[in-house]
């Protein structure tokens, strides 16, 4: 991949995570005003997006494999942006569910999974993979920084559903980007034979089904505590008496501190020591 193509995945994953990700968090208090519900009625719907995106993750995964990523990424970023405007025309607790049902099938399309199967189908270079999907992932640690109070500073001047509109805007205008810059230029694909065969040096995963449970089980519960801390963030210091710009403006702290830890890992700072690594995670 050029670096042109690096920085555009890079800018569209910011764009999608802040879009469909962050930005619901501003979002639950004004919904929760104007639908006249408590905030788990509202939050509800961000925990079916994720329990959709969860769904479909297996099914993206095997059109990745079958190279077909680049059109699940479009399909998904251009399905989002049709479906937060038909939002913002049909609002209530139904079509807020409804809506956000599709969402998560556009989020298991469009996030960090299928970009990396798009980063280790052009990257043959172990090395230079690697450094790439750091680059990618440096960009998309941005999106907390830029979406949550950004998100906030839309909603105060527009409300929530001029900010919905413009996140719309801005997740076309990434996908089509996107589109431009990485996908017309992705190298072929490797023949059958040669994408199945095991690398080198790599157990079968088959070989390990315990093992694999047990990641999968630490990782899905990383994700329900971040996304439970994300949703929550605003709402919860807004009950302490902050405003929901200061509390998307200290969300957005997090973002900014992912980017060095992410740096240290890009420089095998820490990368080379699972324990060092862990010992330094859990004493921060």
């Amino acid at each position: 991949m050029t670096p042109h193509a690096i920085v555009a995945l890079g800018i569209g994953q910011c764009v999608n995570w802040g879009v469909l990700y962050y930005a619901f968090a501003v979002l639950v208090l004004p919904l929760e005003r104007e639908l006249g519900v408590p905030t788990w009625v509202v939050t509800g719907a961000f925990s079916l997006a994720l329990l959709m995106s969860a769904a479909l993750a297996t099914t993206v995964g095997r059109w990745g494999d079958r190279d077909r990523g680049a059109m699940v990424m479009q399909v998904g970023g251009f399905g989002a942006a049709a479906l937060l405007v038909a939002w913002t025309l049909v609002p209530g607790v139904s079509s807020l569910y409804f809506v956000w049902a599709g969402l998560g099938l556009c989020m298991a399309m469009t996030l960090y999974e299928p970009a990396f199967v798009i980063v280790g189908r052009a990257q043959d270079d172990p090395a230079q993979r690697l450094r790439t999907l750091a680059a990618v992932t440096l960009f998309g640690g941005l999106a907390s920084t830029l979406f949550l109070p950004g998100t906030a500073y839309l909603v105060l001047a527009a409300g929530w559903r001029g900010a919905v509109l413009v996140l719309a805007a801005l997740l076309v205008a990434s996908t089509f980007v996107t589109r431009t810059f990485v996908f017309r230029h992705l190298p072929a694909a490797p023949s059958r034979s040669q994408s199945e065969a095991p690398s080198p040096g790599v157990p079968d995963s088959r070989t390990s089904p315990a093992g694999f449970v047990v990641i999968a089980t630490v990782f899905a519960l990383v994700s329900l505590a971040s996304a439970a801390f994300t949703t929550n963030l605003v709402p919860a210091l807004g009950e302490r008496g902050i405003s929901p710009a200061s509390a998307a403006m200290l969300g957005a702290l997090i973002g900014v501190m992912q980017l060095p830890g992410r740096a240290l890992l890009m420089n095998g700072g820490l990368a080379g020591s699972p324990s060092r690594l862990l010992a330094v995670t859990l004493w921060l």
